[in-house]
């Protein structure tokens, strides 16, 4: 069997040629030897045959098989691939047609031969002159050659006699005689309308994607998921990162510079989720090049080329504005917030004033019970002092260095004149009170110091209560200690309720369970009651 793989389009061509001029008997016609008449002829296109011998009738009708099976399978190739073969004879100037190119430009007829004219009719009038200057150029109309291409490759648009407009791919060349003329043109076309619709459809879709990039003010990109790679990034990255599109191009790993060091960690985490293949979102502080912080919202999403290849795009827009609107927002409720409630620790603390001044009258009408009224009157006054705190703080935030001389001033209105109060403070400005262990802690203090004014009175005759509120070398707490002159009733237990009175059984119900502790300690003729706070009773602001 011979090789028509190997063979050139003119050599195949040739052969078809042949084959539709000379066609072979039906099968059925054809005789093997054994079945060979003995004068070994055989019929061929309605002509005797010569005389063969049984292995020449072999040898032809396996060429002629061979020849129907490459027949066929060049029609069937140039149907379902939509193309033909065409032979320009340029002595003749007449034009060989397969009839795939017939099929293929509209004719109803079969006619395999046609002029150069005729050929170039067919093309669009707008890509004629263009398919001559590619094509037929290199040849004048007597057939001699001006210059003739060795190769040629065109796409043209035809026009069928309907009316309906294909697109064509023709490619082919020049085939010379021994004397290096050139004698005939060979051409494969093709139809590539799909491919040209499918092209076209294409190059809306990215021209409509360009048009909404350019012109929307967003930063959107499209690159690696590990962003080593950037594929497309428009304009807009000057204006949202401060870097121009082709220095972010050239150098991707700048993008790491602008991002605020606390925030990078944060952009991090979402680039790993971007290398895993899933969606990330993260607002982030940039310092651009100009020094303008600014604020960023980065979204990414994971996407495939047309290769199926895993990548990442991405938007990112300038929130700084809507940040900014926001925290004003925040802001202003938060200052309505704290004007609302200082207003309401203020008339807390005027209605308490108004209780203090109901209670006096009851202590001065009923003396039997005043020293008891009394000492609801400073409680009272304690709560009164913390609200009052509260109300004139910004923030509403009772500042513990503020707090403790504050309560000191209030009970020493109520102590006699002979009772005096030496107050020390060296904790910092920014040590604040949990708002809701201020009361409980200030009631405390209230109690603390009313109680070692009441057992100082008894030992001398002019007592002193030392008063100090220190911070501790790891600064992780405050210690407040109060000393008077005394002693320590035999087995008092403060946790165990033993030797405690009504005053200590009221601060071992409001001492705060977590952030604070107490001691009593008793020595040299003097007592010291010592309160630690930490954490969460107060916090460093």
């Amino acid at each position: 069997m011979r090789n028509y793989n190997g063979m050139t389009h003119a050599e195949l061509i040739e052969i078809i040629k042949s084959l539709e001029r000379v066609q072979p008997p039906p099968t059925s016609e054809l005789k093997t030897p054994d079945q060979a008449s003995p004068s070994n002829t055989i019929a061929c296109a309605g002509r005797p045959a010569p005389l063969m011998t049984g292995d020449n009738v072999c040898s032809q009708c396996q060429t002629e098989t061979d020849l129907r099976r490459a027949q066929e399978w060049m029609s069937w190739g140039q149907r379902y691939a939509k193309f033909g073969i065409w032979e320009w004879d340029i002595k003749s100037g007449i034009t060989y047609l397969s009839k795939q190119i017939v099929s293929l430009f509209g004719y109803e007829n079969e006619t395999l031969e046609t002029t150069r004219e005729d050929f170039l009719s067919a093309v669009h009038q707008d890509d004629r002159q263009r398919v001559i200057d590619t094509i037929h150029s290199g040849v004048d109309y007597k057939g001699r050659c001006i210059y003739c291409n060795e190769g040629f490759d065109i796409q043209y648009r035809i026009v069928k006699p309907d009316g309906t407009v294909r697109w064509m791919h023709e490619r082919g060349g020049v085939e010379r005689s021994e004397d290096g003329h050139p004698w005939r043109i060979l051409g494969v076309v093709q139809d590539i309308t799909d491919q040209k619709h499918a092209e076209q459809v294409l190059r809306e879709s990215e021209e409509h994607f360009r048009f909404f990039a350019e012109n929307i003010h967003k930063m959107i990109w499209i690159a690696s998921p590990s962003l080593d790679k950037l594929f497309y990034v428009n304009h807009v990255c000057s204006e949202v990162l401060g870097i121009e599109r082709h220095d972010l191009c050239n150098e991707l790993s700048r993008w790491r510079e602008i991002v605020y060091p606390e925030d990078l960690p944060l952009v991090e985490a979402a680039l790993l989720k971007q290398e895993q293949g899933v969606a990330a979102e993260v607002e982030a502080r940039i310092v651009r090049a100009d020094e303008k912080f600014r604020w960023i919202r980065i979204r990414s999403f994971p996407v495939k080329n047309g290769q199926g290849e895993r990548m990442s795009s991405g938007i990112v827009e300038d929130i700084t504005d809507r940040r900014q609107l926001e925290n004003e927002r925040l802001a202003n409720m938060a200052q309505q917030r704290t004007n609302l409630v200082r207003e309401v620790h203020h008339r807390i603390k005027n209605n308490l004033q108004g209780v203090v001044g109901l209670l006096r009258q009851q202590a001065n009408q009923y003396p039997e019970v005043s020293e008891i009224i009394a000492q609801a009157i400073a409680q009272v006054r304690t709560v009164a002092v913390v609200h009052g705190l509260q109300g004139q703080a910004f923030d509403n935030e009772v500042v513990l260095c503020e707090m403790v001389p504050t309560i000191a001033r209030t009970v020493e209105t109520l102590l006699s004149s002979r009772v005096v109060l030496d107050v020390c403070v060296d904790v910092p400005q920014r040590i604040r009170i949990n708002e809701q262990e201020s009361v409980p802690i200030a009631l405390i203090l209230n109690e603390l110091i009313m109680n070692a004014a009441k057992h100082a009175a008894i030992r001398s005759e002019a007592p002193c209560i030392s008063i100090t509120v220190s911070w501790d070398q790891f600064q992780t707490q405050a210690m407040i200690s109060i000393v008077n002159p005394g002693m320590l009733p035999e087995g008092f237990d403060f946790f165990a309720a033993k030797g405690t009175g009504t005053g200590l059984e009221l601060v071992r119900s409001l001492l705060p369970p977590k952030g604070s502790n107490l001691l009593f300690i008793s020595d040299n003729g003097e007592v010291k009651a010592a309160l630690a706070l930490c954490a969460p009773s107060i916090y460093n602001f």
